[in-house]
């Protein structure tokens, strides 16, 4: 009972979506231990936490490949896969659990903000979680690359994808399990 934590309200909810909830763009493609938030410097509790959507430009590059190569037919991945990416980085831009402020107090809005007023976004306090969506997007799209282009493009690129994860991803330095 003592860990369970309840439900943010509306108010958590907002300020937990222009701060910890929203995804730096950053993250998205810097290798290395780049963290934003980096939860080791914000909080004693919580050092463990990472938002982990790095999404490696090995896969980057697999899925502009397959859009150079096989471009027909992959509109809806494109389509679902940027607009996830887009309403991950939450109403307002962010970096490092605080928004980029210009001309003195003004945050820079982002497109969640055009959908934060309808139900079931509202209560969204961590829109970084829509990150899934270009990940499985990039996923798709690097198969259609390597699709029937032979055993060895196949096994290059998940060689590839794999170094990456284990080296040069942000979270490729946290353990596989933690106790509890």
């Amino acid at each position: 009972p003592d860990s369970v934590v309840p439900p943010p309200t509306m108010e958590e909810s907002s300020e937990l979506r222009r701060t910890i909830g929203g995804a730096d763009p950053l993250t998205y493609v810097t290798p290395g231990d780049h963290r934003s938030p980096d939860f080791r410097h914000l909080s004693n509790d919580d050092h463990r936490f990472v938002h982990g959507h790095y999404l490696g430009w090995v896969l980057i590059g697999l899925g502009v490949w397959a859009l150079v190569r096989r471009p027909r037919h992959t509109g809806f991945l494109v389509v679902g896969g940027l607009g996830c990416a887009a309403f991950s980085l939450g109403p307002v831009l962010i970096h490092d659990a605080l928004p980029v402020l210009v001309a003195g107090n003004l945050a820079i809005p982002m497109p969640y903000f055009l959908i934060e007023s309808f139900a079931g976004f509202r209560e969204l306090a961590m829109p970084w979680k829509l990150a899934v969506g270009p990940a499985i997007m990039l996923a798709m799209l690097a198969g259609v690359a390597v699709d029937q282009r032979g055993k060895r493009v196949a096994l290059l690129s998940t060689v590839l994808v794999v170094l990456e994860a284990n080296w040069w991803s942000p979270t490729s330095e946290l353990a596989g399990s933690i106790d509890t």
